[in-house]
């Protein structure tokens, strides 16, 4: 199997938004009160990571792996700087729930880690799928 973004080779969308919409159902699951005396803290960061990598890969199917690595993590830890912006307004508009969730609330810097432990799992999980199932990958002739 080539490596996508190679030779015509790109991901199957539908593929991508599933794991996309999985994600999500963990991340949000993994903020109720059972749940979170039992998953760490972290988890959600890293779930939060993790969908990013498959939603780009959903929006951009022939970009390579590893440039999609670093495009996750770069607009993850972009996501988490933008939290050191405290005008009232946005203080205002994080303090949604839904919001809270996309944008966060407050910088620190160990989530950086949660951010590249999520989009590094993106990486293997496509490596993965790819070398087991690459059936799933498209090839254009």
């Amino acid at each position: 199997m080539s490596e996508i973004g190679s030779e015509g080779t790109s991901r199957k969308r539908w593929l991508y938004l599933l794991l996309v919409l999985v994600v999500i159902i963990l991340g949000i699951n993994s903020r109720g009160d059972f749940i979170s005396m039992l998953v760490p803290y972290f988890m959600g960061d890293i779930l939060y990571a993790l969908m990013m990598f498959f939603l780009l890969g959903f929006l951009f199917p022939t970009l390579q792996a590893v440039p999609l690595f670093i495009l996750s993590f770069g607009i993850c830890v972009g996501v988490e700087c933008a939290q050191l912006y405290r005008a009232d307004w946005i203080v205002e508009f994080r303090s949604h729930k839904l919001v809270a969730m996309v944008l966060g609330r407050s910088f620190r810097w160990l989530d950086f880690i949660s951010y590249f432990a999520g989009s590094l799992m993106g990486l293997g999980i496509e490596k993965i799928i790819q070398k087991f199932r690459p059936d799933l990958y498209r090839t254009s002739v």
